[in-house]
């Protein structure tokens, strides 16, 4: 019985440590299990980021595909828009030069109208000019012969004046009347009436007009 109460304390005293060897080993059911927890969460965690970087990837190949569709369409559009332009342009420019055709054209017209009116006139002064010419050469020869006539009017009456007086100078001198018939020929000189005296005789064999007065003059000298 004691023994059995010695053997109970080391007994007892051997229940708090485990005699199996197996107990001295580390527990590897409970790191298997970690081990397989943390297992799917690393593939888990890889598998997320796999994911993540795939979808990465599809948004920007969306992303490019947009792009490149949004340059396509405004290329095309671009591309239409210049078509339009470009029409237009070629309307506008069209429009434009047949409109600077038809204006020049009605100029065209215009200056061979104006040259034409200009001939007509440049024809009309000249025609003009003849006839102010011929004007002017009837005026000349109108105006000489003005000149020549009223140029004889006034030699006939000095002739005449002459005349007269040479007849007032004979009757004075017939009359002996000295004083008056010198008057007379004071008269002849200050009116130089002497030259109008005509030098050929009236009568064949008869004294001129101008030979009687120089004889009277002689005479009225002495």
């Amino acid at each position: 019985m004691d023994n059995d109460r010695d053997k109970s304390p080391s007994a007892d005293s051997n229940d708090g440590v485990s005699t199996d060897p197996n107990s001295l080993l580390p527990n590897t059911g409970e790191t298997e299990d970690s081990d397989n927890i943390l297992v799917p969460e690393a593939n888990k965690g890889k598998k997320s980021r796999r994911f993540l970087f795939i979808y990465t990837l599809i948004l920007f190949i969306l992303a490019f595909l947009l792009i490149l569709l949004s340059y396509f369409i405004q290329s095309r559009n671009s591309e239409a828009q210049l078509k339009t332009l470009k029409h237009e342009f070629s309307l506008s420019a069209k429009s434009a030069t047949e409109k600077l055709w038809d204006e020049n054209n009605e100029l065209v017209n215009d200056i061979k109208e104006l040259t034409g009116e200009i001939t007509a006139i440049k024809s009309d002064l000249l025609a003009e000019q003849e006839s102010n010419k011929k004007l002017a050469d009837e005026i000349k020869s109108v105006s000489t012969q003005l000149y020549e006539q009223k140029a004889k009017q006034e030699t006939l009456a000095k002739s005449n004046m002459a005349m007269s007086l040479l007849v007032e100078l004979q009757s004075l001198t017939a009359a002996k009347q000295r004083t008056a018939a010198r008057a007379v020929i004071d008269r002849f000189e200050g009116e130089s009436l002497e030259q109008y005296l005509p030098e050929t005789p009236a009568t064949e064999g008869e004294p001129s007009p101008a030979d009687i007065y120089q004889t009277i003059k002689k005479q009225l000298r002495r």
